[in-house]
């Protein structure tokens, strides 16, 4: 939908109205749009299961490999959809609160990319960016978690065959800011201006990044704002695009809080 057309349709006095306005609009067509991905994904499994189920003997060894592959991966694209699509309906029912907590974030970091490594296959495009600072952080630990591997799937799935996507951190003004960067299709110019809000931009069926990336970024928002952060876009037009987070940088009374407990745990 465009976005003047829309804003003409439904107008509004004030900033807040329009953004409210416009997360209402999004309520209603989500399903609509999220109810055609889901059936492009289970066609998938269901054309590739049947031609490995009839046990087709023209299909070499490879082929059968690369079938099982698609099976699969597509299944975790469906599974990742289908949660973050559960958990933005408990966040904006308001039922999901932040239990924040002192952690270092590349640990957090680390474990997640081995399991997302292994999921989906993907240890030789994944890399860290060559500054990564490691920094105590305070917020809900499955949030912070969370939102790391909504932005790193939807980076895999963005980005070119075999194009690289790199995990960038760094401090500044009392908070962390954590950054994925891939190499797909350019963002639409008026996300990264400000201009348009993500729920706006999932009704548009002919913008460049997909619906399904679009809901993890309204989860990953609603998720950083929950943990006293926010979300943030740039990117190079034909070179890149960053999509990260922000989060509390722990003061030096929590961290040391933090090593007092394990002192105590290890005596």
């Amino acid at each position: 939908m465009n976005r003047e057309l829309y804003n003409r349709t439904v107008p509004c006095k004030t900033e807040d109205e329009r953004k409210s306005a416009e997360l209402h609009g999004a309520n209603d067509v989500f399903p609509d749009l999220l109810s055609h991905d889901l059936r492009g994904s289970m066609n998938v499994i269901l054309n590739y299961s049947e031609l490995l189920m009839a046990k087709n003997r023209s299909l070499t060894q490879l082929q059968q490999e690369d079938y099982i592959r698609e099976v699969y991966l597509t299944a975790l694209q469906t599974s990742n959809l289908l949660d973050n699509l559960l958990l933005w309906t408990q966040l904006k029912s308001r039922k999901i609160t932040a239990s924040p907590e002192v952690f270092q974030a590349l640990d957090v970091i680390n474990d997640l990319l081995f399991l997302i490594k292994t999921e989906s296959k993907s240890g030789d495009v994944l890399f860290f960016d060559e500054f990564v600072a490691d920094e105590w952080v305070k917020a809900d630990i499955g949030m912070f978690s969370k939102i790391v591997k909504i932005l790193i799937y939807n980076a895999l799935q963005q980005s070119p065959d075999r194009g690289k996507v790199f995990i960038r951190m760094y401090k500044h003004d009392n908070v962390l800011s954590v950054e994925v960067e891939d190499q797909g299709p350019s963002l639409p110019e008026d996300l990264l201006n400000g201009t348009a809000g993500v729920e706006s931009l999932m009704m548009r069926r002919s913008v460049m990044i997909n619906q399904v990336a679009m809901l993890g970024l309204v989860v990953s928002r609603d998720l950083a704002e929950l943990n006293d952060g926010r979300l943030v876009v740039s990117a190079q037009p034909g070179r890149y695009n960053r999509i990260g987070f922000t989060v509390p940088l722990a003061s030096e009374i929590e961290i040391a809080r933090v090593y007092e407990e394990i002192k105590r745990e290890t005596c």
